[in-house]
């Protein structure tokens, strides 16, 4: 029981040091609002930007409510980094896409991130690497299971 123990204490504390440093780095990157959300949304306007982005997108890819996606894409674009166009066919749709400081937020935000995906693993080999994420996915699903 107390191995079950240190395991759950030692994910949990990972989790919160990991989000604290991304909280950081997202500020550092120029990103005002504290939330992983906003970060999350400018990734999938980035990752789909030669396609049209509609919020109803966003709110089906991040399984969010239309409500929380209005209000984060208001606050983006408050900062600049989102711009909002009518559709031509359809004045109700509205294509998000990023904007230049939203654009160069992005790339800022992305190599930190970077890094802390470099940190996870430094030290670890990859036969190290390939057990962690099988001995994840288990606890992963284990969790699943319960719910």
């Amino acid at each position: 029981m107390e191995l079950q123990k240190q395991i759950a204490k030692s994910i949990l504390e990972i989790n919160w040091i990991w989000k604290r440093t991304v909280i950081r780095r997202q500020a550092e990157a120029g990103l005002k609002q504290d939330t992983m959300l906003y970060a999350r949304i400018l990734n999938y306007i980035k990752k789909h930007e030669n396609e049209e982005v509609f919020q109803k997108d966003i709110e089906r890819d991040e399984a969010l409510n239309k409500s929380t996606v209005s209000m984060i894409l208001s606050n983006l674009e408050k900062e600049g980094l989102l711009e909002r166009h009518n559709m031509r066919r359809d004045a109700r749709l509205k294509r998000i896409k990023l904007t230049k400081k939203g654009e160069e937020t992005y790339v800022r935000l992305n190599e930190s991130l970077s890094e802390i995906d470099t940190a996870f693993t430094e030290g670890i080999s990859e036969e190290e690497q390939e057990l962690l994420i099988q001995l994840l996915a288990k606890i992963k699903e284990n969790l699943k299971n319960r719910n």
